[in-house]
């Protein structure tokens, strides 16, 4: 007998074991989703129970999941269906057939009112580039406000919209150099060409929207394309740190063609621009190209040190002459960079590159900086090691190579309810005088754990001592 997925699946305890992993994994990407704003995914059954018909405004279901969870009309007030059709108009999931039956949910359903639930209706369609909905919303209520739906069109590269209300003979706002500006950012070459038609029907008391920024800004988001067409079809030119901005993003085909076409652009600090994108292949082009136009300074291998762009740190090294200062390696957040500086370099570093490895939680890099340099750390170190998320194995490390002990530290650490340091100072600074004060200062900010948290009999005794007050 041939086992199959289907056989396997048909299985009740397996099947019901994926969902339930399946469920976990959802509930622990929650949080993550939550703050970046993205959606959860849910069953069916709870999106139903959404608030607010979250089904419909959220989640923009399909209408045969709709019509069995959707309250008659008569149950809900006017105003909330209205926020309901509005919304979902807007949703990128949506289609017009569900907002036709939505309409016949709540026929008195009327944009053309100047009410709160209809506000930017049009625009935000716009938005969503969803021509069917718009066009079907104009034709029904044509007296609909389209303020703003040409530049949120245009933001969004949403062409088709723009020439629906041409098709209509509606007029859909002025457009700005500001969503120019957004259409150029996101690569939208065909929101481009449309404005820059646009540009040669309108008369010359229009305001100019384009200018040179446009392409020093394609340039600087790696939009060759946008970039090529502005060149032959526009006469603004570019920026004069246009190139500058190609290499700062690391597009070395830009990079190629402005040098090629462009006269109006400086190659000031071009190197250095590269240097900081990490960009190897952009680095060698422009230091071949001419090392006496692309000039850097000490700043291109300080960057590329700050980044942590150890190949180009490497190769500025061995081909260039202008090295690096300290800043290298105080900045560096590499433990591959901070040790080839050290085994390379003579700048050396200051007490800034332990304050920033044990403040930012670079295990190696402290480790390595504790044994092999000399320069230390300041007090600042320790009391910002309460940032850290490896606190504990940071703290270890400076404790063992007798770095100062400050009370301030401690407070730092309790200020930001880093209960999984406490242990380690009660271990190896029980007698210190700062435990009343760091008891209150927990008490204060609500971290009533920290006096549960000692194990060892003598310290929990001590801190016994303490509690009573709380």
């Amino acid at each position: 007998m041939i086992t199959t997925f289907n056989s396997v699946f048909k299985i009740l305890y397996i099947r019901q074991s994926i969902f339930n992993h399946v469920e976990k994994i959802s509930q622990q990407q929650q949080q993550q989703q939550q703050t970046t704003g993205s959606k959860r995914h849910l069953k069916g059954r709870d999106i139903a129970k959404l608030p607010f018909l979250g089904m419909i405004t959220d989640y923009g279901m399909p209408w045969y999941f709709i019509k069995h969870y959707l309250p008659p009309s008569d149950t809900l007030l006017f105003k909330r269906r209205a926020y309901t059709i509005t919304r979902y108009c807007a949703h990128r999931n949506a289609t017009l057939d569900i907002l036709i039956h939505l309409l016949e949910w709540c026929p008195n359903y009327d944009p053309q009112q100047d009410k709160i639930c209809y506000t930017r209706l049009a625009e935000n369609i716009a938005a969503t580039g969803n021509k069917d909905i718009l066009e079907y919303i104009i034709n029904r209520y044509p007296n609909i406000n389209l303020n703003n739906v040409n530049q949120r069109a245009i933001t969004g590269g949403h062409v088709s919209i723009l020439e629906l209300l041409t098709s209509l003979g509606k007029d859909g706002g002025d457009f700005t150099s500001d969503s120019l500006h957004r259409a150029i950012e996101y690569g939208y070459l065909n929101a481009v060409i449309y404005l820059h038609d646009r540009t040669k029907e309108k008369s010359n008391n229009s305001p100019p929207i384009f200018g040179n920024w446009a392409m020093g800004v394609a340039a600087r988001n790696g939009h060759l394309d946008i970039v090529k067409f502005l060149h032959y079809n526009r006469t603004e030119g570019c920026v004069v740190d246009g190139l500058s901005l190609a290499a700062r993003g690391g597009h070395l085909d830009i990079v190629k063609f402005l040098l090629l076409n462009r006269s109006d652009v400086s190659k000031y600090d071009v190197l250095t621009s590269a240097a900081r994108s990490g960009n190897l292949e952009l680095v060698k082009f422009l230091h071949e190209y001419n090392q006496f136009q692309f000039n850097c300074n000490t700043e291109a291998m300080d960057i590329a040190a700050a980044s942590g762009h150890f190949s180009v740190v490497e190769w500025l090294h061995f081909n260039r002459t202008e090295g690096c200062t300290t800043r290298a390696m105080d900045q560096s957040p590499c433990f591959e960079i901070t040790q080839f500086l050290h085994l390379n370099r003579t700048e050396g570093c200051t007490t800034k590159a332990l304050n920033n490895a044990s403040i930012l939680g670079y295990v190696d890099t402290t480790n390595f900086l504790l044994n092999n340099r000399t320069e230390g750390c300041t007090i600042d170190a320790l009391e910002r090691t309460a940032f850290a998320t490896n606190i504990v194995d940071i703290i270890t490390y400076l404790h063992a190579n007798d770095t100062h002990f400050s009370p301030r530290y401690v407070y730092y650490t309790i200020a930001w309810g880093r209960l999984d340091a406490i242990p380690f100072f009660l271990e190896h600074y029980i007698h210190s005088p700062i435990w009343d004060e760091a008891l209150d200062m927990a008490a204060e900010f609500g971290y009533f754990d920290i006096v549960k948290v000692p194990t060892n009999p003598s310290i929990y005794s001590l801190i016994n001592q303490m509690k009573p007050r709380y």
